[in-house]
């Protein structure tokens, strides 16, 4: 943690006031309030390899890891206005590998892409099974999986390439990115599993993990909080920023965080870097942190 007594001189105790108060009204964990209880619908997982990029549906349009901020005027200090930042390093944060010919068991699986059924209500595949497939599972046999598995729109089996897996070094869990044929394969998945029979699938894998290093990298340079997304705090947080002369730029998160305001602070600029600690002493989620537990492979932050 940087030490305050090197910058006390840079921002006016008013500023600080107004920045701590700030830092008091946020929630220390608001990842929390946001995250959906833990289900089998693939877009629950949290999609930290689209960090820093460009949403469509956003009302400023930005390139990927641009983002838009305020800063006082270089010349004078005094004026406050906007300005923006590229960090194509953040590109290198989460690395993405396929493999091409990726082969698992049918009781690997541990979620689903999609589905007719409600994913993101069910807790596991044994869940899904009990509540919507119950009368393709009442008898366990090899017949019936075969049965179940025999369906054409289970197309990791009947039409490869069209689907593929997908898993998350911060989840661990194995996805079938499926489009169709949920209840037959979750109901030969949970006799399977019931005879202890193998049931080969291989499709394409997509692999997300993070590079320490990379993150490291990032780190050292720029600070990330997370500051919560009702318009008061946004405006307290504004107003803080602007009466204390603080550069910072506007951080769009990725699903399912995607309501809240995340902020960046470079950690060259010493007002910067003073009013990231007086926040995060005052309250605010240290979204940097939380992103080296989960590279660390610690996910119980």
């Amino acid at each position: 943690m940087f030490g305050f007594r090197l910058f006390t001189k840079e921002i006016s105790r008013s500023g600080r006031q107004k920045i701590e108060s700030v830092g008091s009204m946020l929630t220390a964990q608001p990842l929390e309030q946001h995250r959906p209880a833990k289900n089998i619908h693939l877009g629950s997982v949290e999609q930290w390899q689209n960090f820093g990029l460009a949403n469509p549906l956003e009302r400023t349009p930005r390139k990927d890891y641009e983002f838009f901020g305020f800063a006082p005027h270089a010349a004078s200090g005094s004026q406050y206005s906007g300005t923006r930042v590229s960090i194509p390093e953040l590109a290198r944060v989460v690395r993405h590998e396929r493999v091409m010919d990726f082969e698992c068991n049918i009781t690997d699986i541990e979620g689903l892409g999609a589905s007719k059924a409600p994913l993101a209500e069910l807790a596991d595949m044994d869940d899904f099974a009990h509540k919507r497939c119950a009368a393709y599972i009442k008898d366990i046999s090899l017949a019936a999986m075969n049965q179940s598995l025999s369906h054409r729109e289970i197309r990791v089996i009947h039409s490869p390439g069209s689907d593929f897996f997908v898993r998350h070094s911060w989840d661990r869990r194995l996805f079938l990115a499926n489009s169709g044929g949920s209840h037959h394969l979750c109901s030969g998945r949970y006799v399977a599993a019931r005879l202890n029979a193998s049931v080969p699938l291989r499709a394409k894998l997509h692999r997300y993990e993070f590079d320490q290093s990379a993150l490291a990298d990032v780190l050292r340079s720029y600070a990330f909080g997370v500051i919560g997304s009702t318009s008061k705090i946004k405006h307290a947080f504004f107003e803080a920023m602007q009466h204390a002369k603080v550069r910072f730029y506007w951080l769009p998160l990725p699903r399912p965080f995607d309501s809240l305001r995340g902020v960046i602070f470079p950690l060259e600029d010493e007002r910067s870097r003073y009013a990231f600690d007086l926040l995060r002493n005052s309250g605010m989620f240290d979204l940097g942190e939380y992103l080296k537990a989960l590279a660390a492979g610690r996910t119980d932050t």
